[in-house]
């Protein structure tokens, strides 16, 4: 077995023996905590533990993990040291969160990131995940962005919906690869 989705289950997630697990979706479950079994899955690329009732996550950085959703757990108040080969990385509506962890920032692999309605009011220095391709900053409270997002060079899409922003930098018109920017208050 090598993908199992049981989003929305509502039973008792079964404990598996399998070790060949490479997708597992079990969001939606209620879930206090993440059982064990996951944790002792060698080949587990993707991973979605959102919209649960996780009070904190497990360490996960033993896992060789590419994506990564641990979106509307809002009692997590803390992310344990990752994986930093994760490409998709999304901790949206994580209230108590209340700035990124300078590992994320060091997720050089990172394709993906979408980190909103937290209680960050001031934007991380996200310039530093220069292989960013979208970026979700949803329903924070920045009233600015980084001067220095011109360097997230492989940025297509910019999604500010939401903020508080007072203006966006010039640098932005540099991004050559940029399609698409959202910024609807």
């Amino acid at each position: 077995l090598k993908k199992l989705d049981l989003k929305k289950a509502r039973a008792n997630i079964p404990e598996f023996i399998t070790k060949n697990l490479e997708y597992l979706d079990i969001s939606c479950n209620n879930l206090e905590e993440i059982p064990f079994w996951i944790l002792e899955q060698p080949n587990l690329k993707f991973l979605n533990v959102g919209s649960n009732q996780l009070k904190k996550l497990p360490n996960l950085s033993h896992l060789p993990l590419k994506t990564l959703k641990i979106h509307k757990n809002i009692e997590i108040s803390n992310i344990p040291y990752l994986n930093l080969s994760i490409e998709h990385f999304n901790m949206f509506l994580l209230p108590k969160i209340t700035k990124i962890p300078e590992q994320v920032l060091e997720m050089q692999k990172l394709k993906i990131f979408a980190f909103g309605q937290t209680s960050m009011c001031e934007c991380p220095p996200i310039y530093l995940l220069k292989n960013l391709k979208w970026l979700v900053l949803t329903l924070n409270k920045f009233k600015s962005i980084p001067n220095k997002i011109n360097e997230l060079t492989n940025l297509e899409g910019l999604i500010l919906a939401k903020n508080e922003l007072e203006y966006l930098p010039e640098s932005i018109g540099e991004l050559k690869n940029l399609f698409f920017i959202w910024c609807k208050y």
